[in-house]
């Protein structure tokens, strides 16, 4: 099994154009809704704020082209690269889509976004159990129907990343090499989901 890491370069298009609000998001981390209560997680009156992770070094994630699966990978390092330029070169900051359909923009903002720096992190008190290295964001989404009809029936769990990116093959260690069984399983809960 072929593995990628993932990198961006500074002086050209690569790196991430827009987070997409998503069913089932790579990361596999679900995201919170916050209440109007501050650090509460919402039971009746929201702020309509979704945080989530958005990259978490050094998963390994399964991919296809075609019939062939490969898996693709982040660093921490290549994260910060990646968060870095979203915010100041590539990103749109002010609105988002759904499932990757450009054609369904969402009206959402960027108001929050942070790299996980200890274990003691925000992300933490939130109820996320991520690596040191994640990226997490959080989006206030304006569009009420949206929130409503997509956010709170659960059609929407987390997010996902649109972007040009290099790709450089490596291999892991024998020891970390995932079985194909590992594989298998991973790729039939991508497709279950």
């Amino acid at each position: 099994m072929k593995i990628y890491d993932i990198r961006i370069n500074d002086e050209d298009e690569t790196g991430v154009q827009l987070v997409s609000f998503v069913k089932s998001p790579a990361m596999e981390v679900e995201a919170i809704k916050l209440s109007k209560e501050p650090m509460l997680f919402a039971k009746d009156e929201y702020k309509q704020y979704l945080t989530s992770a958005v990259i978490i070094p050094d998963k390994l994630i399964p991919r296809m082209n075609g019939n062939e699966m490969y898996m693709i990978r982040f660093s921490s390092d290549t994260i910060e690269k990646i968060r870095n330029k979203f915010h100041t070169q590539t990103g749109n900051l002010k609105l988002s889509n759904f499932d990757h359909n450009s054609e369904y923009t969402v009206s959402a903002t960027l108001i929050e976004s942070w790299i996980k720096t200890s274990e003691n992190d925000k992300s933490v008190a939130l109820g996320f159990d991520l690596p040191v290295g994640s990226w997490l964001s959080t989006y206030h989404v304006s569009d009420t129907q949206f929130w409503n009809e997509k956010i709170l029936t659960n059609e929407v769990t987390g997010f996902s990343l649109e972007g040009v990116f290099e790709t450089i093959e490596t291999k892991l260690p024998k020891d970390e090499e995932p079985t194909l069984d590992q594989l298998m399983d991973d790729l039939l809960a991508d497709i279950l989901k």
